[in-house]
């Protein structure tokens, strides 16, 4: 499973740029091709919220990250949970990333 941080609930979202504050989530499949979208329930919280988001995914079977910036307790977080991190330089559509995975 791949999670995409997302500004809306959309394939036509624009990548957020940040990690454990963005609005929702992308889970991906690639073995399925299956696309979910979760809520951050997280994000507003006002602090912890990149360990939390961290072990939220890993609950969801997440096993490589793609983003933009990710702060260093939820990396270090990801990294103990043996969560790939892939940064993505640039500003992407969602279905951009899911193209580049696709390819």
């Amino acid at each position: 499973m791949i999670a995409i941080p997302v500004k809306k609930a959309d394939k036509s979202s624009e990548m957020d740029d940040r990690f454990a504050r963005c609005p929702f989530f992308c889970l991906f499949n690639p073995e399925t091709g299956k696309i979910d979208f979760e809520e951050n329930t997280a994000a507003m919280a006002p602090e912890g919220v990149g360990p939390r988001v961290a072990e939220f995914l890993a609950t969801k079977g997440v096993k490589q990250v793609f983003s933009r910036e990710v702060g260093p307790k939820a990396s270090r977080i990801l990294d103990k949970l043996g969560i790939r991190v892939e940064m993505v330089n640039g500003h992407y559509t969602l279905q951009d990333i899911l193209n580049m995975l696709n390819q």
